[in-house]
């Protein structure tokens, strides 16, 4: 490093390029990684910029690209937290990956169908792309987003081949875990269901009924307990009265306050009745009685939204379907 960079204070591109004795556009193919320049040169430009802590101007960088070097997180209303940790998870680690790629994070949130905040920050380009987290039946964000030509990925399942997105395979896990409850000998797993206008919910439902059809047992529907969270001791007494020998809950806020329900009428776990969760979460593996659960490293999942979202704006052409990988951890709620 010259005493010339050393003393000049806050390093330009002008200076990299006055140091090395190159043009400024060759420092700058250098940065973008865009333009043929030779190995050697791009070595001795990345070289410099990390001897001397240059750092682009993000401001300049973002007008002469068009780009605002923001992504938006469109995240629901969920004032009833049914899956706060799931949303604290993607905050983190979408921003995570947005922060290694040197671009920061926007939080639009779309209470219901009121898709105003969405529209006006893609109205006034404040975003260079959508991670959109959650998806109902009749969600008009993407049909939105594709109008206006603006990169997104789903957290979630689509059947669009078009469409970039990422998630677990939410039917085959679910599918998979009512399955062992009933090798274990259960014929009544009642389920307490979520909202059927998630497209989560939907496929959890739809596993759960393939494990019963393989086994050659028929859905009890009488058990099947849709918007759980809004009575779940009324859900929790029923599925008791009607002698059920699991419950199994869609998401892990609903079996929270089953468990709750439970401990208060001494239910014994899992001697008088077996419960499990379709989502596992911190509260259920630290229980008093830890719940069998199907897990989901959703932190790395939505971190992995983030890169593929930057891949896609920058032009990198990822994958559009992918997958992330699920386990089942078996506790001492099941037998």
């Amino acid at each position: 490093m010259s005493n010339r960079l050393r003393t000049t204070g806050r390093i330009t591109m002008d200076d990299i390029a006055s140091e090395l004795g190159l043009s400024k556009t060759t420092v700058s193919r250098a940065l973008s990684g865009k333009g043929r320049i030779c190995q050697d040169t791009r070595d001795r430009i990345l070289t410099c910029i990390r001897e001397n802590g240059y750092q682009p101007n993000q401001m300049a960088r973002g007008l002469a690209a068009s780009r605002t070097f923001n992504i938006a997180i469109v995240i629901p209303d969920e004032r009833s937290g049914g899956e706060a940790q799931f949303f604290s998870d993607c905050l983190v680690g979408i921003t995570k990956a947005a922060v290694v790629h040197d671009y920061d994070t926007v939080l639009v949130v779309v209470p219901d169908n009121d898709m105003s905040g969405l529209e006006r920050l893609v109205r006034n380009c404040k975003a260079d792309g959508v991670v959109v987290t959650r998806m109902n039946r009749q969600d008009r964000i993407i049909p939105f987003l594709r109008s206006k030509k603006i990169p997104f990925v789903l957290i979630g399942t689509n059947t669009n081949d078009d469409i970039l997105q990422i998630d677990s395979n939410q039917k085959e896990g679910c599918r998979e875990l009512t399955k062992h409850m009933i090798s274990g000998g259960c014929r009544k797993v009642a389920l307490l269901a979520g909202d059927k206008e998630h497209l989560v919910d939907a496929m959890r439902y739809e596993g759960y009924k393939e494990a019963f059809s393989e086994a050659g047992l028929q859905v009890d529907e009488s058990l099947v307990f849709w918007n759980a969270s809004l009575n779940c001791s009324g859900a929790v007494k029923a599925a008791l009265e009607a002698h059920s020998d699991c419950i199994a809950c869609m998401d892990d806020t609903i079996c929270v306050a089953a468990m709750d329900y439970l401990s208060v009428g001494h239910i014994r776990i899992p001697e008088d009745i077996q419960i499990v969760s379709f989502y596992d979460s911190s509260a259920l593996a630290s229980g008093r009685i830890p719940v069998t659960a199907l897990h989901v490293d959703s932190f790395d999942l939505c971190m992995r939204a983030g890169n593929l979202l930057i891949d896609e704006i920058e032009g990198r052409s990822p994958p559009k379907r992918n997958t992330a990988e699920y386990s089942i951890l078996y506790r001492g709620s099941s037998l």
